[in-house]
């Protein structure tokens, strides 16, 4: 082969790989500008643009009266973008002793959240003040605070404080409903989240960003509640003053519309703010239930209503029917004793109620018999829910005869209302059967959901009737003529009919027996009497200047009964007044006689 040959094959060569690199090269830039170019613009384009949740309006929380209980008011939360923050060339040490007092942070605090350039997102704070967010967006806007960014969020705010929180529970910090009326109806006042797509230019510059709304946040229902804001504030009130008054450890008071089932007014001690919940604490048990649907107690004498009840239904006794009340009894085994060991003799059913006798309870319950007794306990809601719209409810304890730990005297006891465990509700709701002609209703707190789709009214909800009507206001009539015979007067309203039970029941140790000195001071009434237009249930834990119902717990039915004639208008009973002016004009006609006699004496 010449010279001339092997120049040209070499040129040939030479020119082979220079085309084939130029085909490779070419490929790749094929592969680049069209295969992969819309891959590499979704990725440059999601350096600058962020799709983040709208989180919709939680809705409001009113009492009957449209007075806020809960709301939402608007915070921003303070966020950052740590990959921004880097790319920025501003370095995280820098930027977190610039935020570090405006936050109310340290600064190894936020250097520790800003000095992570992998990540695409940190929370530098939430809810900052209107004055911090302000500040803030400055330095965003002049380029002082490169990837950090502003989110507007609702937070929950409750303008009255400690007022109905154990009905209205508490928004947590989670970011959901607790308790109350936000837990139970959490998926209702939430809403559903929407969507923003927001686009800046590089390393926080705020020129040319924009925000594009992908799906609008649908906001939560606003709920009204049946509760009556000063109502409430009444009940808390006189709770309170019975509680120090009494030396208690707290207590429980509802107010009950007896013929719908409607809470107006729901309240125990001890309690919290909703605003500042986690400041709460009881040792020992769940701070935050609610004790009126949460907490059992045994009912004692108020629970002979129940079993009064039960018996006049079913024909097994009378008003009139008597019975020997010498003091104690024997049954099952068991010696049951008056709750102050004295007799009443030969006594009637009215007789029952007005002395409270266990020994008359012991009766009635005997001769109902197990499986009738029962029933009726049963059918009057004790043992299982009674469906409240609040969050915890629990469902009582009721030991039945087949079920083991069940004797003979546990008939008897379970008569005067000891041995059965009951909430608070369960048994106004029960009582209220009674007043409504013996229709059981449902409890609830919420009246009206209103939403965009528009407003939903919640119904009164019967649940079952219980006894006759004619049953019913035979008990009734029963319990005011036993208010006329009892020693007690705690409960009389001046100038109104109303009628109660009393009831002090043992605590129960949880090593077996009952506590010696310890009781539960409790009352349950109603009124007016001719047409009933609350059931009020008041409840003392632990009292230690008295133990007893009628003493501790009675007056503050009284108050809370006074104080709800003057702020529904209700007009005084005639029967009442006419007994009243009777009695008036005898006391006048004494007062005269004794006047005249002193002259004529002196004369």
């Amino acid at each position: 082969m010449n010279r001339e040959t092997m120049n040209t094959t070499r040129i040939r060569v030479f020119q082979g790989f220079a085309l084939f690199g130029a085909l490779i090269v070419a490929a790749g830039l094929v592969r680049l500008h069209i295969v992969e170019s819309e891959k590499l613009a979704s990725q440059a384009q999601e350096q600058y643009q962020k799709d983040t949740q709208i989180v919709p309006k939680r809705g409001s929380i009113l009492d009957a009266n449209r007075t806020l209980l809960a709301s939402a008011k608007y915070l921003n939360d303070v966020e950052a973008d740590p990959s921004q923050v880097r790319s920025s060339g501003r370095s995280a040490q820098s930027l977190a002793s610039e935020l570090a007092q405006l936050l109310d942070k340290s600064e190894e605090q936020l250097i520790a959240l800003l000095d992570q350039p992998s990540r695409p997102y940190a929370l530098l704070a939430k809810g900052v003040p209107p004055d911090v967010s302000d500040r803030i967006e400055r330095l965003r806007r002049t380029g002082h605070a490169p990837g950090i960014s502003l989110n507007v969020m609702p937070y929950r705010t409750y303008p009255l404080g400690m007022l109905a929180a154990h009905v209205v529970g508490f928004y947590s910090q989670s970011g959901s409903g607790q308790y109350g009326v936000e837990g139970y109806y959490e998926e209702l006042l939430q809403g559903a989240p929407g969507r923003r797509l927001s686009s800046s230019a590089p390393f926080g510059n705020e020129a040319g960003e924009a925000t594009w709304v992908l799906q609008p946040a649908e906001p939560g229902a606003d709920l009204v509640l049946t509760l009556d804001a000063s109502v409430q504030h009444i009940v808390e009130r006189e709770l309170e003053l019975a509680i120090e008054h009494s030396g208690a450890a707290g207590g429980t008071v509802i107010v009950m519309d007896p013929k719908t089932g409607a809470i107006i007014a729901m309240a125990s001690r001890p309690t919290y703010n909703s605003n500042n919940y986690q400041e709460f604490h009881i040792p020992d048990r769940d701070a935050y239930a609610n004790p009126a649907i949460s907490s059992l107690y045994e009912p004692g004498s108020t629970f002979k209503l129940i079993t009064l009840a039960g018996a006049l239904d079913a024909g097994v006794i009378t008003p009139t029917a008597e019975f020997f009340d010498g003091g104690s009894v024997e049954y099952g085994g068991v010696e049951i004793k008056n709750w102050n060991e004295k007799g009443h003799g030969q006594s009637d059913m009215t007789d029952l109620i007005a002395h409270s006798s266990n020994v008359g309870a012991v009766w009635v319950g005997s001769q109902m018999g197990k499986d009738l007794f029962y029933e009726y306990v049963t059918a009057f809601g004790f043992g299982a829910p009674t469906g409240i719209d609040l969050w915890g409810e629990v469902s009582g304890i009721v030991l039945y005869p087949e079920a083991q730990g069940w004797y003979p005297s546990s008939l008897a006891t379970n008569a005067y209302g000891q041995g059965i465990a009951v909430t608070p509700l369960q048994l106004t709701a029960a009582v209220a059967a009674l007043v409504n002609d013996g229709v059981l209703m449902q409890p609830y707190v919420v009246q009206e959901v209103h939403s965009d789709a528009g407003i939903e009214l919640v119904e009164p909800k019967s649940i079952r009737r219980v006894v006759r009507k004619e049953t019913a206001r035979t008990l009734v009539s029963m319990l005011v003529d036993a208010s006329k015979r009892s020693e007690s007067k705690m409960h009389r309203v001046e100038g109104y009919e109303v009628a109660g039970k009393t009831g002090t029941s043992s605590i129960p140790l949880t090593t077996g027996g009952y506590h010696e000195d310890l009781t539960i001071a409790s009352y349950i009434g109603f009124g007016p009497v001719a047409d009933p237009k609350f059931v009020i249930l008041v409840k003392i834990d632990r009292p230690t200047v008295e133990p007893w119902g009628s003493l501790v717990a009675a007056p503050v039915f009284r108050e809370i009964a006074s104080e709800l004639f003057r702020y529904y208008h209700i007009p005084p009973s005639a029967a009442q007044q006419t007994t009243e002016s009777q009695q008036t004009t005898a006391a006048q006609k004494t007062t005269a006689a004794q006047k005249i006699t002193a002259i004529d004496t002196s004369g």
